[in-house]
Order: structure tokens, then C-alpha cells, then sequence
């Protein structure tokens, strides 16, 4: 490339003849020109060279993709000898795709153009891998020894880092990407060259006025696997609506080779990051692809988890099968949040609401102990009371905005749960026998009744209709399972009504995955009630930032006490589940001994949830708002502290340890992703069924479901209702049968 301006306009004068204007419209990797000459607009680009990983091969590559219907004419170009590398192509109007993003306009439609594209790209094949040269010629004869180079050049530079958190965390990526290279060596080693682009961004494509997708870049591509260029393209957008469609193409590919695409993913996203960090250009912690709320170093993680296990069920199976979902992922605020918007946004859609749902006071009660973790109440006078019902509701979050939220959801949540609430006509009574003969209908056996219930499947039950996401069919099941409290108007009640699975939010995704971690938590925390076999886990292992901090505030309160966090996940689903107990070791009495429970694939935030709500909950006792303290407190404080301790000394054994670092974690970022992810635990540990019951009140017109999986265990204090899957852990465990 030259270096004086004057001498560039000159060489292109020479190139074009007769030019009008020449106007200079980017000088980033290339110094871009458009030129208008005999009354025709053309962009003459002036190619630089490259770095040793990409060689610059425009002038080269429109001999190669002139049959693609993506690439812009090209009228001109230099010749392989010449000392300036040019391209003169004609000229186009419109915005590229990251403009158009910026203006929130859907690309989604774009995707299938894109992967078109890179077909194109595929069918040419190249000789070598690596970076190519004239006649598309890589340097290394294998695709497992060009990766192998690069992986070794990216250590070597980062050693000349001064060692920091950021440099750590680059490291660490380095090491799984080499690791999972020499694991799967024979498969790398086994690519055939393809032409590869690996310029893959958003900015890199041109919607013309004529609504056609241009490439606007041609001069970044190597010789190697065409897997690549989908897992660099996937690498930022994961999460991104567009992101859905694009990879549904993809669908029918190998489950290996979908394990290799989010290997590229995370080489692409760690290839920017190492740029990043040696051009110093921002916080490698908060970079994030423009569009995406989530970092580089998330979408790392995410990708790590989608690597590492497969799911049966795609996020689009889901929304395909479930048209009322829309195309709608619920992209989260960020991968430590579970939210698809700011708790202010959410906020200000359920304060001028909360009267209808008869909420009259959310108070902060925040100061009434000493920990300081922020919590909230909800006051609903008026809601429908039955044994062991109260009207006070509590709300967790680690701000407060959050918790104000949860307090007021929780009260909405309840509200939509009143069968008072609810459309009558939506409310069928039949006999189970005779449903059966006209639709699908889900046994009240599936939700683990107690013999003692002594059901005859001729007998008149309540039912109301729901959905199996996993099928998108409908099923009408017991009106038992869905309201609280549950008063039927004909038949009768078989077994206590349970609020476990109630879910509100801003969308029915972000619903359908709180409901589900919620019916994962409640079957963790009856097995670990059932079993009591689980680790507890070291504070001192737990170093999260903002983990720390929460136990730091409780261990150091004015109060003397005593934590203890204990990983209880269910042996057959592989999602994170902790309780966290909270003892006061000043007043030794049963009622100031509180806990809590967390459900989510990322750890972290499942841990958050359980602390807050363990938190939360002795800061209500301290209240004494609610109504259900009496009963703790008749029963527990006729009974010696000591006794206590001996009779519930499971809880706080600490004998069984697992260090924090051990527990896997799985980052994604979508609501739609963490409810896949669920959903397939649920499938692989055996159950058929994930039934959604939507409670939204018209009135409210905020969104209100319960989940339902039939089979799962639900905790209670009395664990009336136990499963043959909770019996068989038990045996298995013990040699013996259960004697509940």
C-alpha cells in the first residue's frame, strides 16, 4: 500500500481514466475509495498486508466465488506480480447488518443468505491449511498441526503478558483448547481443506436497497475445516434471535460435529479476546460483541457447556413445537442474572398493577437484621386463606429493585393462583374414566398421590387443561395440581395443594425457566430430605466475587452464626441445587435456625438465589409478618435445642465435603437456553411430561404459569406425597425400604 494520499488518488486515476470524484470511505484494514468515473460509481480498495495468520487474498478470491450470487461484480483487479494489490468493484448502496441491527430491524431473515455463503465458500477446495497463499495453497499439511501452531503462537505471546486476572482467564481458555485438540486429534487430523472465511461479523455484510446480501470483505480466509466459519459466526451471536434460525440449518449434523463447531466458537471468541488484551482497547471482563448481552468471556462458557453436553432438545424444537412461545429466546440481561430485562424496566410494568392483585404494602424490612442482604415484603389483606395459607409474601434479589420486584411477583404469583382468579369455564369436572375417552389426560397417580387417598377413577374431579411443552399437546390434569389454595367446587381434594412450579415474569420463557428450576429445586431439597446423603461445601472454597461478598455479610453480622451450604442436586438431573442453613448460635432456638434453596445450570446464580432466600428468610422471622411462624414456633419451641440439634443433626453435619470448584456449571444466555437445558435433564432422567398451565390474568396482563412434571418428588414438611423413583434412591442408598 502507498503512503501518501496524493499518490493513491494518483494510481487510481491511472487505473480508471476520466474520474469525477474520489471520496476516501475507510481506511481501517484496507483504504477504501469510491470513484466516480464515466458516470458509473466504483469502490476501489486498496489491500494492505496482513499478519502472518491472514494473508490478504481479495484480488485472488473473485476468481474463485464469481458464481456466488453474494459477492459484489468485480471489474478490475491487479494481477499476483503486481507491487499494488487492488480490487475495483461496483459500487452498492444500503447499511450492513450491524447498522441495521442498531435500528432494530430483524436480520433473522438474512441467516439463510449467510449460510449460503459459506456453501459457496465450501465447495471450493484448497490445497494446504493454515493461512493461504497464491493459488490457495496453505502452508501445513494437516489441519491438526495448523491449529496445533496456533495454539502454541497464542501461549508464546500471551507469556510475554505481566501475569493479571485477565491474562489468567486467557490461559485457562488456552489450556481447554489444546486439551480438547489432543483429544480429539484423529478427528482434526481426518479434515479435508475447504476455503474458509473467517470474517465472519456483522459488519462484514451489505443489505442493498434491493433487499440482496452482499459480502462487502474478501481478503480474510484460511484452508482448513468448513466447521470453522459456523462456530466463528455462532461465537458472538450466540443468544442473539438471529442466532436460532442460523443454527437450526445446521440441525442436521452430526453430534460430533456440533461438538466441533462450539470448539470454534470458543478458538474465535479467545482469538478477539488475545487482541483485545494486547491492543489494550477495554476490559477483556466486560467486552461483549455488539448486540449481545453477554461478554466474550460468557459466551466462552457457554459454548464450553454446549460442548460438553448435548442436548436431545434445541432451544427451536421448543419454540417450533410451542407456537404460542414465539420466536422470542428472552435474552438475559446478563449470564449472572436471571431476567430478561432490568429489574427497573420489570418494575415499572408491575407497581401500577400490584393494587388489582390486591397488594397494599411492599415494605423494605431490610434493617430488621443485621446481615444488611436486602429484603422486601408484600402485603395481599385480602387473599384467600386456608390451613397453613398466609398473606404476607417475601421477595429476595441482591439489590433493591430485585427484591422489591420479587416481593411484588411473588404477590402477583399468587394472586393468578387463587382458583377464585381463574376463568370457571376453563374448569371441567368429569370422572378420570370418562375424560379419558375423549382426551389426553394425565393420572393423578403421576403427581405421586398417597394411597391413602383412596381415588377411584370413577369418582368426579376438577381439571383444567395444560400443555406438554415437550410434544405441544394438551392435557387436562387434576385442578388439585394448579391452584393454591385449592377449595373444589365438585369432587374433592386427593392431597394437599403445593405452590411449587408457580412462575411469573416478563415473558412465558423467562416463566417457563423459573417455574422449571423451581420444580427442580423442590425435588432436590425432598430427596435431600428423604435421603440426607449430600456434601456440604467449604466456604472458604467458594471464591465468586459477589459470593463472597453475601457470605461475608452473613458471617460477619452482629449475630454469631453459623452457615452452612450443602450441594444437593438430584443423582439422575444434572442441574445445580443448593440449601444454605443459617443458625444463630446467640439465641440457640429452633425458629432463628433458617434456610434456603437455589435451582439454575449456572452454579453461581443458584447458589445466590439459595443465600438471599436463606437470608430472607430469617429477616421475616425477625418480622413475624407471616402467619405460618406461629406453627414453627408452637412446634419447635416445646422441644430443648439440644434435642433439636440431635434429631435434625443431618442438617448440620458437615462430615461429607465437596469443594466448590468441583460442581459443574453451565453458563447460557437465553431463558429459552437455561429452560433447554432443564428440559433435557428432565427427559434423560426419565420424565415424559414438562406440563405448563397458564395463570395470566387478563386484568394484569403480566405473564403467570405453573410447570408441572409429573413424577418428581415436591418438598413439604410432611412428604405426604412420595414417588417409587424417591423410595428407589433410598433403597439403593440404605438397603431398605422407606418407611414413609
Amino acid at each position: 500500500m502507498m503512503n501518501n494520499i496524493n499518490d493513491e488518488i494518483s494510481f487510481i486515476r491511472q487505473k480508471l481514466g476520466s474520474v469525477q470524484e474520489i471520496e476516501l470511505i475507510s481506511e481501517t484494514k484496507n483504504r477504501v475509495y469510491k470513484v466516480k468515473a464515466e458516470k458509473k460509481v466504483y469502490l476501489f480498495k486498496l489491500l494492505s498486508l496482513q499478519s502472518s495468520l491472514i494473508n490478504n487474498n481479495e484480488s485472488a478470491i473473485y476468481k474463485y466465488l464469481s458464481h456466488s450470487a453474494f459477492i459484489r461484480n468485480c471489474v478490475g483487479k491487479s494481477s499476483e506480480d503486481e507491487d499494488v494489490q487492488y480490487v475495483i468493484t461496483e459500487y452498492v448502496e444500503g447499511c450492513t447488518l450491524i447498522e441495521l441491527l442498531k435500528q432494530d430491524v430483524d436480520i433473522q431473515k438474512y441467516m439463510e443468505d449467510i449460510y449460503m455463503y459459506l456453501e459457496d465458500c465450501r465447495e471450493i477446495q484448497v490445497e494446504g491449511f493454515g493461512p493461504l497463499h497464491s493459488g490457495l495453497k496453505g502452508n501445513f499439511d494437516s489441519w491438526y498441526k495448523f491449529l496445533q501452531a496456533y495454539l502454541r503462537d497464542a501461549l508464546s505471546q500471551l507469556n510475554t503478558l505481566q501475569p493479571t486476572s485477565s491474562l489468567k482467564k486467557m490461559k485457562e481458555i488456552h489450556d481447554f483448547l489444546s486439551n480438547y485438540l489432543e483429544s480429539n486429534q484423529t478427528y482434526f487430523q481426518g479434515v479435508k481443506p475447504t476455503l474458509i472465511p473467517i470474517d465472519l461479523n456483522l459488519s462484514n455484510f451489505l443489505v442493498t436497497d434491493s433487499d440482496k446480501l452482499l459480502v462487502l470483505d474478501l481478503d480474510a480466509f484460511w484452508g482448513g475445516d468448513a466447521l470453522l466459519a459456523i462456530g466463528e459466526f455462532v461465537g458472538h451471536s450466540y443468544g442473539m434471535e438471529y442466532y436460532y434460525p442460523f443454527i437450526e440449518m445446521y440441525s442436521h449434523l452430526l453430534p460430533e460435529e456440533r461438538s466441533i463447531i462450539h470448539f470454534y466458537a470458543i478458538l474465535s471468541n479467545f482469538d478477539v479476546l488475545k487482541y483485545i488484551l494486547f491492543n489494550s482497547i477495554e476490559n477483556i471482563e466486560d467486552s461483549a460483541p455488539w448486540g449481545n448481552r453477554a461478554t466474550f468471556l460468557e459466551l466462552v462458557n457457554t459454548h464450553r457447556s454446549l460442548l460438553e453436553r448435548e442436548f436431545l432438545f434445541s432451544p427451536s424444537y421448543f419454540l417450533s413445537t410451542n407456537p404460542f412461545l414465539e420466536n422470542n429466546p428472552g435474552k438475559k440481561m446478563s449470564l449472572s442474572q436471571q431476567r430478561t430485562v432490568s429489574p427497573e424496566v420489570t418494575l415499572s410494568r408491575v407497581e401500577p398493577i400490584q393494587h388489582l392483585a390486591g397488594i397494599t404494602r411492599v415494605p423494605d424490612i431490610t434493617g430488621l437484621d443485621s446481615i444488611g442482604i436486602t429484603a422486601y415484603q408484600c402485603v395481599r389483606p385480602d387473599a384467600e386463606e386456608e390451613e397453613e395459607t398466609f398473606t404476607v409474601f417475601s421477595g429476595k434479589g441482591s439489590t433493591k429493585e430485585q427484591c422489591k420486584v420479587s416481593a411484588i411477583v411473588e404477590g402477583i404469583e399468587r394472586f393468578c393462583a387463587e382458583r377464585k382468579n381463574y376463568s370457571s369455564e376453563r374448569i371441567i369436572a368429569d370422572s378420570y374414566i370418562q375424560l379419558k375417552k375423549r382426551c389426553k389426560v394425565v393420572h393423578p397417580q403421576e403427581f405421586n398421590m398417597p394411597k391413602e387417598a383412596g381415588f377411584l377413577e370413577d369418582e368426579i374431579l376438577e381439571w383444567t387443561k395444560a400443555v406438554n411443552l415437550f410434544t405441544g399437546e394438551s392435557y387436562y390434569i387434576p385442578a388439585n395440581t394448579v391452584f393454591y389454595p385449592y377449595k373444589p367446587e365438585k369432587g374433592r381434594m386427593l392431597f394437599r395443594y403445593f405452590t411449587t412450579g408457580l412462575a411469573a415474569g416478563n415473558t412465558i420463557i423467562e416463566c417457563m425457566s423459573h417455574g422449571l428450576a423451581e420444580v427442580i429445586e423442590r425435588d432436590s431439597a425432598a430427596l435431600n430430605l428423604l435421603l440426607r446423603n449430600y456434601p456440604t461445601v467449604p466456604l472458604e472454597s467458594i471464591t465468586h466475587s459477589a459470593l463472597a461478598d453475601q457470605i461475608r455479610k452473613i458471617k460477619s453480622a452482629y449475630s454469631n452464626l453459623n452457615l452452612i451450604i450443602r450441594y444437593i442436586s438430584a443423582p439422575d438431573i444434572k442441574v445445580p441445587v443448593f440449601s444454605v442453613l443459617i443458625e444463630d448460635l446467640d439465641l440457640l432456638d429452633p425458629m432463628y435456625v433458617s434456610g434456603g434453596y437455589g435451582a439454575h445450570p449456572n452454579k453461581d446464580v443458584a447458589l445466590m438465589t439459595a443465600l438471599n432466600e436463606a437470608a430472607l428468610s430469617r429477616v421475616s422471622t425477625i418480622s413475624g409478618a407471616r402467619e405460618d411462624l406461629k406453627k414453627f414456633q408452637d412446634k419447635k419451641q416445646k422441644m430443648p435445642y439440644s434435642d433439636y440439634k440431635q434429631k435434625y443433626k443431618y442438617w448440620f453435619s458437615q462430615e461429607k465435603q465437596l469443594h466448590y470448584s468441583e460442581i459443574p456449571s453451565f453458563h447460557f444466555s437465553s431463558a429459552l437456553e437455561d429452560f433447554t437445558y432443564m428440559a433435557n435433564n428432565i427427559k434423560t432422567a426419565g420424565f415424559d411430561k414438562i406440563l405448563l398451565v397458564d395463570l395470566t390474568n387478563p386484568l394484569l396482563e403480566f405473564p403467570v404459569i405453573k410447570v408441572l412434571v409429573p413424577g418428581v418428588e415436591r418438598y413439604s414438611f410432611r412428604m405426604q406425597c412420595i414417588g417409587e423413583r424417591a423410595r428407589n434412591f433410598y433403597k439403593q442408598l440404605y438397603n431398605r425400604e422407606l418407611e414413609k
